[in-house]
């Protein structure tokens, strides 16, 4: 792809005109030339802006006399002619300060955008409003919305001039306030009660009109060569022949303002429910500019001419001149980009350099790009804005004659070189590897896994990055330098914040230190477990509770009233407290939260149960079989409410259910969604699935059907058969496949013998799948509380969790200071964030794409990660610092914020001092620092007693950590420290950009 800033072949003239001849011989340019060109340059833009200054005030003096009263006439009229006579001489003198001025023709968007703001926004909507009050008042609010944004859009557009650069700008702006216009069409043409705007015809619009009309027939003579082929060759001509005939017609036809705009919107239109106007079906409208026709014409090249309405140039002297000067300045600046400047002049490091000479290169494609283009060129006002654009493309010029890149470029190269090289004593590459490499070693307190392994992938990573880069061109070799410089930020602050604590001379476990700095966060831990503690404590009472108030003990059979008075007296008791402790203010009703529907069963449930018992008890006798409903009842309600260690509510169990049992004997599981279990219990499934089958197949033969069952009955300890790998003692396998074969005897038996006989057929089958049972006989059955037990037995878990987090955080927070890191991250947020991004190149339009697009990249990585936003983002409102009152000091989230903010900026600011000091400066760097961190941390510290309740990210602590294996979760001491070491280093680079500091020693 090639850069903007390279020129194409010259297109403006045929003939090469040599540069001046004080800039041809780049051998023969001294250091004094360029000084005296940019001095003499200086001097006569001073003197011109000096003289035509001075020459302005006389002439506005001159103006203000011509205004003063003069009571003799005679005397006035030779004053006035006087008068008249100076003015018009200091009028030419200006004109010769200011220069020869550039013959313009007479249209101007401006006028024609100032004559359609003034009829939408005036002379349309009065007229609406005297000729037709009711259609006015019922669109009232669409006239004020037109005029309103008619207005708002003039204010725009006041101070823009009317260059080539905003062209485009004019034109959309005009065409956008003739697209409104449709309510002009509607009451305009409107045959009952026409509407007429004495606005008088515009020249200008017919300037539109004609725009259109020598296109079209442009078009026209395009299709109409014999060389132009297309099948609907008659069909498009006749197409644009019918649209012209209707622009040259709208245009004969208005004699009015209001009319052309009307004509040219129906023209013009773009969709409604009226028909969209005849240009759609030509032009266009979605290529740039609207100058393409659509691709069913075939004319790729063919291009609709400029906005018509506009100021342009018709000065062919000055063009002429123009061509010349540009073609001179486009041969010099395309001799020097290949021969010398495409090697260097898209580095960051002369984008000075390189901006200047995009004008001139912009300016010559911009003119050269297309022959229309120069008369719209009014950047040009007058021929010294010429000779000025002249003057400086040269001396643009003149600066790349001094520029030694080959030196520059075999300096840093030599350096990156040494550095980055592994074998080099003394480079940084070796004393890295040397000191860090065997880091993996030292398992102590897990700081490996935390700090080492990362920062060590992270920087061997960056090295060998480097040392892969090409540097074919000064380009890449500064865009090598670059992360080179980078990269030795990065590690120098990622090493003075790990030795923080080490170079003030500290030891971080020290207790007045650690009182201070809080670092192992044990309070909060400790509170932690205690209130885990208080909460496991009272979600036991609650289960103890609970099923202490669901437990009955079974009356015997013969029990008399007192008894079951007794009991009612105990249900009633739990009635009562169970209602109150379900109630929303309720102790127990935290633990329904996720679970309504158990809480409305175990109400209905025991509701139900209560009834019973007390419609029993208010009996006057009671007999045995009232007593086993009683009985009965509770244990159901006991089973559906809290649940059975297993089902044993039969005397004589079913098979299935002795199957159940001796599994869970021999340790196997008999949970529904155990994969062996349902291999294990196939047989019995597949034996139910075919009975039921039978049982509604009566009427058919099934005699192959329980043949082929009873095989696989008889086959099931077979390898590769459900019961193979199921170890049970001796015999007992064998015995549930006998039992399980005679069990189905006699349905055998009338199957063969008496197929007919459904009747028999159908009792004994049902026999059998009652004595067979179903795969909850003898499980055990979990209750609807079980739920929610199983739930609260698992906090306990909670507090082991938190004792071995507390024991994670103590080690991990000493491996860096990780509150300080939080400070100057927020530092740097509050303070380099903004100065940074408005200076980081753009990586889409900067010519250096290799350093942009790392720029970018460093900046996005780290700025786009969750957790430094978490850490960064802190503000002045309660869901950051929530408060409340104390000891009557009404601080608001607000106030405490700013307090925070100004204590850790003071703190930042001194430990930036500090780590960035030499030696000399250290003592009273470190004085400061810690003055500033005893106030920061004795603030931050009082929080708790002043009822300040910060967001968890205000403060470091090392169960924040996260040591797994997926990057995008993961979050280690080393993860942290890359968020500050990358930022600093970005921005630090980024300033000596902007300071034009490109070497370090």
């Amino acid at each position: 792809m090639k850069r903007k800033l390279l020129i194409l072949a010259p297109i403006l003239a045929t003939s090469t005109v040599a540069l001046a001849a004080s800039c041809t011989n780049k051998n023969d340019q001294t250091d004094k030339e360029l000084a005296e060109l940019k001095l003499r340059i200086s001097r006569l833009n001073s003197e011109y802006a000096t003289e035509k200054s001075e020459l302005q005030k006389q002439l506005e003096t001159l103006k203000a006399k011509l205004s003063v009263e003069i009571s003799d006439k005679d005397q006035k009229d030779s004053t006035i002619a006087d008068l008249q006579r100076q003015l018009e001489e200091l009028q030419k003198q200006v004109e010769t300060a200011e220069g020869k001025k550039v013959k313009k023709n007479n249209l101007s968007a401006r006028t024609l955008y100032g004559e359609l703001v003034k009829f939408l926004a005036e002379d349309f909507p009065k007229t609406m409003q005297d000729q037709n009050p009711e259609a006015f008042n019922s669109n009232k609010d669409l006239f004020n919305q037109i005029s309103e944004s008619v207005k708002l859009s003039a204010e725009e557009f006041k101070t823009t001039p009317e260059d080539f650069k905003h062209l485009f700008a004019w034109q959309s702006a005009i065409f956008y306030n003739l697209n409104r216009a449709q309510l002009v069409a509607k009451f305009i043409d409107d045959p009952s009660n026409p509407v007429t705007v004495l606005t008088p015809k515009s020249q200008l619009m017919d300037e539109l009109f004609n725009w259109r009309i020598k296109d079209l027939d442009r078009i026209i003579q395009e299709l109409s060569y014999d060389s132009y082929k297309n099948d609907k060759k008659d069909e498009l001509i006749a197409q644009v022949k019918d649209a012209k005939e209707k622009y040259q017609k709208a245009k004969d036809e208005s004699s009015l303002f209001a009319h052309q705009i009307a004509k040219w919107f129906e023209l013009e239109r773009e969709s409604s429910d009226e028909t969209k106007g005849p240009i759609w079906d030509i032009v266009n409208l979605a290529s740039p500019q609207y100058r393409s026709l659509l691709p069913k014409f075939n004319l790729p090249t063919f291009k609709i001419s400029l906005f018509p309405v506009y100021s342009q140039i018709v000065d062919e002297e000055f063009k002429a001149e123009v061509k010349k000067e540009l073609l001179e300045m486009n041969t010099s600046y395309n001799k020097w980009l290949k021969n010398e400047g495409v090697g260097y002049i898209y580095s960051i490091r002369f984008n000075d350099l390189y901006q200047r000479a995009k004008v001139v290169t912009d300016t010559i494609r911009t003119i050269a790009k297309d022959p229309e283009n120069i008369n719209y060129y009014n950047e040009f006002e007058t021929w010294n804005d010429l000779k000025k654009f002249v003057d400086e493309a040269k001396l643009t010029l003149f600066e790349t004659f001094s520029v030694d890149y080959k030196n520059e470029k075999d300096k840093i190269d030599k350096i990156v070189d040494f550095e980055i090289d592994r074998s080099k004593v003394g480079s940084f590459a070796s004393e890295f590897y040397k000191n860090y490499s065997n880091k993996n070693n030292d398992e102590t307190n897990g700081i490996y896994d935390y700090l080492w392994k990362d920062f060590y992938i992270k920087y061997n990573k960056l090295i060998e990055n480097i040392n892969k880069m090409p540097k074919s061109t000064f380009t890449n070799s500064y865009a090598r330098y670059t992360q080179y410089l980078i990269l030795k930020k990065q590690f120098k602050l990622s090493i003075n914040l790990i030795n923080l604590y080490a170079n003030l001379g500290e030891n971080i476990d020290d207790s007045s230190l650690k009182e201070l700095l809080k670092w192992d966060n044990s309070e909060k831990f400790d509170k932690l477990i205690e209130n885990e503690k208080e909460t496991n404590a009272k979600a036991k009472k609650f289960i103890s509770d609970i099923t202490d108030g669901l437990i009955f003990n079974p009356l015997d059979e013969n029990a008399n009233k007192e008894k079951v008075k007794t009991l009612f007296t105990k249900v009633l008791v739990f009635k009562t407290k169970l209602e109150k402790e379900l109630s929303p203010e309720g102790d127990w009703i935290q633990y329904f939260a996720e679970n309504d529907e158990i809480k409305n069963q175990l109400l209905t449930k025991f509701h139900e149960f209560f009834k019973l018992v007390n419609d029993i008890n208010n009996k006057e006798t009671i007999d045995s079989s009232e007593v086993k409903k009683i009985n009965e009842s509770a244990k159901k309600l006991w089973n559906e409410m809290v649940g059975t260690a297993s089902n044993t509510d039969n005397e004589t169990q079913s098979i299935f259910g002795k199957f159940n049992k001796t599994l869970i004997k021999e340790g196997y599981s008999v949970q529904a969604d155990d994969s062996d279990y349902k291999g294990f219990i196939s047989i019995f499934e597949e034996i139910r699935d075919t009975l039921n089958n039978i049982l509604s197949k009566l009427s058919e033969n099934h005699n192959a059907t329980i043949e082929k069952l009873l095989k696989n009955i008889d086959t099931v300890t077979e390898y590769g058969k459900p019961w193979f790998w199921l170890s049970l003692p001796d015999g007992v396998r064998s015995k549930f496949q006998e039992e399980l074969k005679q069990s189905l005897d006699k349905v055998s038996e009338i199957i063969k013998n008496n197929p007919h006989d459904n009747e028999s057929l159908k009792i004994e089958i049902n026999n059998v799948l009652d004595k067979i049972g179903s795969a909850s006989d003898g499980a055990p059955q979990k209750g609807l509380l079980t739920i929610i037990f199983d739930d609260l037995n698992s906090w306990e878990s909670n507090i082991q969790n938190i004792e071995n987090r507390k024991k994670r955080a103590i080690k991990t927070a000493k491996y860096i200071p990780g509150q300080e890191v939080f400070v100057l991250l927020r530092y740097w947020k509050n303070n380099n964030f903004a100065k940074t991004t408005s200076n980081l190149p753009d990586k889409n339009t900067h010519p250096d794409k290799v350093l942009s697009s790392f720029l970018n990249k460093l900046f996005n990585d780290f700025s786009n990660n969750s957790k430094y936003k978490l850490i960064t983002s802190i503000k002045g409102n309660e869901d950051y610092f929530d408060t409340e009152y104390f000891n009557k000091d009404p601080r608001t989230p607000l106030i405490v914020y700013n307090e925070f903010k100004d204590l850790e900026t003071k703190y930042a600011e001194d430990l930036l001092k500090f780590i960035n000091s030499d030696s000399q400066d250290k003592l009273s760097a470190k004085k400061s620092l810690v003055e500033s961190r005893e106030k920061y941390y004795n603030y931050i510290n009082s929080f708790k007693e002043k009822k300040i309740f910060p967001d968890t990210w205000v403060r470091f602590s090392g169960d924040k950590y996260n040591n797994s294996d997926e990057q995008d979760e993961r979050f280690v001491s080393s993860t942290l420290l890359g968020f500050v070491a990358d930022a600093y280093a970005l921005s630090d680079m980024i300033d000596n950009f902007a300071n034009k500091k490109f070497y370090e020693e």
